[in-house]
Parts: structure tokens; C-alpha cells; sequence
């Protein structure tokens, strides 16, 4: 009886220490999550991407953009978030010009570059939500005339080409993939991520502020 009084006292009392761990914020019914994490969950429209060396990036590069914070699966685990930036018709219609004058039935509605990755509130840092983003977007472009899929797999296969060549080892990967955005316009569509942002809510506003005047601006 006293070994078995004693080994759930080892399992209570290491289950606590597991638990204990988990990150507060990061875990359902917790203060934490019900004052601060549960109201960053959902789906946000970005109002204003401001980077310091581009300013203001809407509505000149892109027309809109959204936000969304998935809730997480598991207590203590990071969860997914989705990026969606839409091009502006200005910029669309840069990229689209030759294809355009070869097709006069080519109209393009949306342009969007969609970036996935994880999240999840510091616990150390409070103020912090982390960030993380994959790599390289996905391209999704809706619309309409007889060459609309050849548009949209050129595009594709523009973005892989250049990603393609940073996979090359070391600082001349780097480079060659940076020249090949940079040759294909790439690099002026391609959005900045802060790995930890600053946020502030306020009512249903959110605000995310990562290094060099970095600021994302979003409502619900």
C-alpha cells in the first residue's frame, strides 16, 4: 500500500511539472489565453505594412492584405499562421504587360503571394509575439482569358527558378538567388516578417512592430 500511495504521489507530482511548464499563454483556460491569446486568434485585415526602407506599402505595392492566427491543436504548442498579400493593379499590370499584349483576353483579378508559418506569445516576454515564416510564398492568381493557367505557371516557375539557385551552398547561393528576384521583380513583392514583434490589441486593432520601423497595422 505505501509503494502505491508513493507512486501517485511521483505521478501527481510529476505530472504538475509537466504541466507547469507548458507555456501559459499557449494554453486553453488559462488567464493568459482568455485575456490575450483567444482575442489574437482569428482572421485580421492588414490596414498598413510600413518597412523602413520601402514605407508605406499599402496601397502602392499591394491592394490589401490579411492576416490569420490559427488557434492551436495541442496545449503548449505553436500553432500555424497565413499571410495573404494581393498585389496592387498597378504592379499586377507591370508584371503582366507582355503577357497581356500577346493575349488581349488575359485578365488577371488577383495576384496573391501566400506565406505560411508558426506563432505563439512568449511567455518570458510577454509583449512578444513570435514569428515564423517559411521561406517562399506560394503564388495564387484568379482570373479569367485564354492564357490565364500559362500566366500563372510562368510566374510559379520564375519564383522556383530563383529559389532554386539559393539552395546553392554558402554566401554565392545567396547571391545568385538574391540577383534572380531581383532580375525577375521579385525582391520589390516579397514581404519583410519580424521574427518577434512587438504587439499591442486594443479593442479589434492589432499592432506588430519588429526591427527597423518595421509595422504591421490590423483590424478585425
Amino acid at each position: 500500500m505505501r509503494l502505491l500511495l508513493s507512486s501517485v504521489v511521483i505521478f501527481t507530482v510529476a505530472f504538475s511539472s509537466v504541466h507547469a511548464k507548458k507555456n501559459p499563454y499557449m494554453t486553453k483556460g488559462t488567464d493568459e489565453y482568455k485575456n490575450v491569446t483567444e482575442k489574437v486568434i482569428g482572421n485580421w485585415d492588414v490596414n498598413s505594412y510600413t518597412r523602413d526602407d520601402r514605407g508605406e506599402q499599402i496601397p502602392k505595392i499591394y491592394k490589401k492584405a490579411t492576416l490569420e492566427f490559427i488557434g492551436f491543436e495541442k496545449d503548449g504548442k505553436r500553432s500555424d499562421v497565413v499571410w495573404k498579400f494581393y498585389l496592387s493593379d498597378s504592379v499586377v499590370n507591370a508584371r503582366s504587360n507582355d503577357d497581356r499584349t500577346k493575349d488581349s483576353t488575359l485578365k488577371i483579378d488577383n495576384y496573391i503571394l501566400k506565406f505560411k508559418g508558426q506563432w505563439d506569445i512568449y511567455d518570458k516576454e510577454a509583449n512578444l509575439l513570435r514569428i515564423t515564416i517559411e521561406k517562399n510564398p506560394e503564388i495564387e492568381i484568379l482570373g479569367s482569358g485564354n492564357t490565364i493557367n500559362d500566366f500563372a505557371k510562368g510566374q510559379n516557375s520564375l519564383l522556383s527558378g530563383a529559389n532554386a539557385l539559393g539552395k546553392i551552398s554558402g554566401p554565392a547561393g545567396f547571391i545568385a538567388s538574391r540577383a534572380a528576384k531581383s532580375g525577375t521583380g521579385f525582391n520589390d513583392i516579397i514581404a519583410e516578417f519580424p521574427y518577434k514583434a512587438e504587439f499591442s490589441l486594443k479593442d479589434n486593432t492589432l499592432d506588430l512592430k519588429g526591427n527597423s520601423n518595421l509595422l504591421f497595422k490590423a483590424t478585425k
